[in-house]
Formats: C-alpha cells, structure tokens, sequence
C-alpha cells in the first residue's frame, strides 16, 4: 500500500508537470510536441487507473500525430489508446486502433525504437495478442507473440523479450495451457 501510493502521488506529479509542457507546446504552436506530451499523457493516466482520460489523451495524441504525419507519435499513440481501451475492456477498439501501427512498423521502421524502453513494434504485438487472447483469437495471438519474441531475439534486448513473452504466458494461462503458460513465465 505504501509503495501504491508513492507511485500514485509521483505518476500524479508526473501529469502536472506534462499539463505545464502541453501549455507551452500549445503556445509555441508545436503540434508534434503536443502529440509527444498526450502520449506521455496517455500513459500517466492509465498508469494512474484514469481510463477514459487516458482514451482522451491517446486520441488526441492521434490525432495530432496524423495531422503532422510523424510517424514515431502515431506508432506510440495507436499502441498507447490501444492499451487504453484494452484496460477498459473494449478489445475490439484496441485492436482497431492498434492494427495500423503494425503496417507502419514494416520495412525500415520494423526496428525503430522510438526512444522507448520496449521496441514498440513488439509492444503493439502484445496489446494486440492481449486483447485477441479476450475475444478468444488464440491462434493469431500466438502468432503475434511468436513473432515479437522473434523481434526481441533479433536486438538481443532482454526486456523486450521478457514482456514479450509475458504476453504468450497470459495468452497460454487465459486459454488453459498452464503448462506453456509456466513455461513462457
């Protein structure tokens, strides 16, 4: 509970300080940071269990990322309203929002990391095998699984590959396969 409430009150400060760089951004008229900072949004909300202005955000950031054509915001963006729409259980929506960023991972995008943590062409994977495992679309969530442990192994990122595996295991554990989900754990 402690710790709960830490991350609580730094991911609300967090919001704070991105609700001061969204101003500035809008005062510069800069529409690819805005996009950057409601995807920042996006995911500070989630994080703080604030769904529907997590959508909010992610829209947003969607939308400015198509009017500016950037690219690496509206990866993020379809893969961060993806998540959101996942944690509120509208699946469908997730995947219709986060199908299109596989397209634009293709090619010389497929390894970009966009300056996160996790290559989001294996973070869409997984939101998508997350919301297919829900709507029982066992067989092409696996196969989204498979192919983002394929991605982690390629840029030998460990973390990339343990979440990626984390979906094949919450995948294998929703369908009844305990022992491929306690090996993929």
């Amino acid at each position: 509970p402690a710790g709960r409430t830490h991350l609580r009150a730094e991911s609300a400060r967090l919001v704070d300080h991105l609700r001061e760089a969204e101003a500035l951004a809008e005062q510069l008229g800069d529409n690819q940071r805005r996009g950057r900072i409601a995807n920042y949004l996006c995911i500070s909300f989630s994080n703080l269990g604030e769904h529907d202005r997590a959508i909010a955000a992610g829209q947003r950031a969607l939308a400015l990322a198509t009017a500016s054509g950037a690219v690496d915001i509206q990866v993020l963006a379809q893969t961060y309203l993806g998540a959101a729409y996942y944690h509120v259980g509208d699946y469908r929506q997730a995947l219709d929002v986060s199908r299109p960023a596989l397209g634009l991972l293709a090619g010389e995008w497929r390894l970009a990391r966009f300056g996160q943590a996790a290559l989001p062409a294996i973070s869409v994977r997984g939101v998508m095998a997350w919301s297919l495992t829900e709507l029982g679309g066992f067989a092409e969530g696996y196969s989204l699984g498979e192919e983002a442990i394929q991605l982690g192994e390629t840029i030998e990122q460990p973390y990339s590959i343990v979440f990626a595996l984390s979906c094949i295991g919450l995948l294998s554990r929703r369908q009844g396969a305990l022992h491929k989900a306690i090996s993929a754990l």
